[in-house]
């Protein structure tokens, strides 16, 4: 096997490894969170909660991280794009319906996506030694963001 291939190898068993965590401290995470609720000015129960919170956040930061390091960037942003198409075309579906709860569930999955493009996009300019690669992405980054906090603000 190729130093390569262990490599890829690795990477995947520590996604998988970490994707099994996070899904187990999940459930966690929401109990902990609903004894804060229900305890209000308990400091114990914000303590730990706060503590799950945190053990959670860091999984997620280093999952997000391997995988974006092993996926390829354009193709992610094009699998995206057509996920936002989608949700766009239900979301003007859900529009018609007049079904609210639809309508925010997929303009705010439209919004998540995007974000990610944004972040992934970001990471990709900060590796890139190629400037004038660097501005384009950073200048579509902006219209990016620029409408993406018109979906946030229903404007």
């Amino acid at each position: 096997m190729s130093k390569s291939a262990r490599q890829n190898k690795r990477t995947i068993e520590l996604i998988n490894e970490l994707t099994k965590r996070t899904y187990e401290l999940a459930p966690q995470v929401v109990n902990s969170a609903y004894l804060v609720l229900s305890l209000n000015g308990n400091s114990t129960c914000r303590e730990n909660f706060e503590l799950m919170q945190k053990q959670w956040n860091i999984n997620m930061e280093r999952l997000l991280k391997l995988v974006d390091e092993s996926v390829d960037c354009e193709l992610f942003i094009k699998a995206c794009e057509s996920s936002i198409i989608k949700e766009t075309y239900q979301t003007q579906t859900a529009v018609q319906e007049n079904n609210n709860s639809a309508i925010v569930i997929h303009a705010l999955n439209i919004a998540r996506r995007s974000n990610r493009i944004i972040q992934v996009a970001t990471q990709e300019a900060e590796n890139s030694e190629d400037s004038m690669y660097v501005n384009k992405i950073l200048s579509s980054n902006e219209l990016l963001k620029i409408g993406l906090f018109r979906i946030l603000s229903f404007n």
